[in-house]
């Protein structure tokens, strides 16, 4: 019988934030931020900070010249995805980011400086995502199969909509496990159809995310990088420990209930007899360099 289970470890739990919208004065300019195309189109997905293991990005704008009555100035992102020069543009004049924000510059000639900066963030709505109930399992693994628990780690976060065309921006997966049991692989989540299934390859499993929605700033469902998931797989029985031998190198012993230790300084067990008819311990082959051995039993 194998069980399977689903946990999410939620390093970005928290429910939607809302967009912020700052701006204000500094050095005699007034910096105003319009948030209201942020991130709704596919083409504007290329600066969703969640790619990078972001929610929120933050801005510096640097005016570098000002002709005449005119202003030029950067505006630079600490995810490196929503970066824009701006030259030789008239005051109050809006000027869009990769993100589909705009940033305006207002300023009365004389005011502004070369060299005068200011911040903001603009902080993404997001919708966490999950496992959708579908995860299935398979009945039956070989005999041989260990408890595993899957790994699925977000390495490439972004948008889980349906307007999300462009392949390059799906949210990119990877899959590991604790064991070694299963191969190392990744994959992306198509957000364009109703679902996605991933399949795993030692147990067969299939992956599913509940189906995605329509774009809109109110609720942006995605993954961010470094969001993860684990699923456990309980394997079928495992032959128990019930004997542990500290032993000088030796013929194998064969039986897989067993463990092979080599011994490499002095071990002190107390003698007690937990069945009532033989010792917890005994040196067997004592007098044989290569078969003597210390065997520990009724262990379990």
């Amino acid at each position: 019988m194998v069980n399977a289970s689903v946990s999410t470890v939620a390093n970005n739990s928290s429910t939607a934030s809302t967009l912020a919208s700052p701006g204000g004065s500094i050095g005699g300019g007034t910096f105003a931020i319009a948030t209201g195309s942020y991130l709704s189109t596919v083409a504007q997905f290329v600066a969703d900070p969640r790619q990078v293991g972001k929610k929120a990005t933050v801005y510096t704008i640097t005016v570098t010249d000002l002709p005449g009555s005119n202003v030029s100035y950067t505006v630079t992102s600490d995810t490196g995805l929503d970066n824009v020069t701006v030259t030789n543009v008239a005051s109050a004049s809006a000027q869009s980011l990769p993100s589909g924000a705009t940033v305006a510059v207002t300023f009365t000639g004389g005011q502004l400086t070369v060299g005068t900066t200011a911040t903001f963030t603009i902080t993404m709505s997001h919708v966490v995502q999950n496992f959708s109930a579908g995860l299935t399992a398979p009945t039956t693994v070989a005999a041989n199969a260990p408890d595993t628990t899957y790994v699925i780690t977000c390495i490439r976060g972004g948008s889980f909509t349906t307007t999300n065309t462009n392949s390059a921006l799906w949210p990119q997966f990877r899959v590991t496990t604790n064991n070694g049991a299963d191969v190392v692989s990744t994959f992306s989540v198509d957000p364009t159809g109703a679902s996605t299934a991933v399949i795993s390859a030692a147990y067969s499993l299939s992956f599913t995310w509940a189906s995605p929605n329509a774009v809109s700033q109110a609720s942006h469902k995605g993954f961010v990088k470094g969001d993860y998931f684990t699923v456990r797989i309980i394997g079928q029985s495992i032959p128990r420990l019930d004997k542990v031998v500290f032993a000088d190198p030796a013929p194998a012993i064969a039986n897989v209930g067993h463990v092979r230790i080599s011994k490499k300084k002095s071990i002190q067990l107390p003698k007690y007899w937990p069945n009532a008819s033989s010792l917890n311990w005994s040196i067997t082959n004592g007098s044989d360099s290569d078969l003597r051995r210390l065997v520990v039993e009724n262990i379990l």
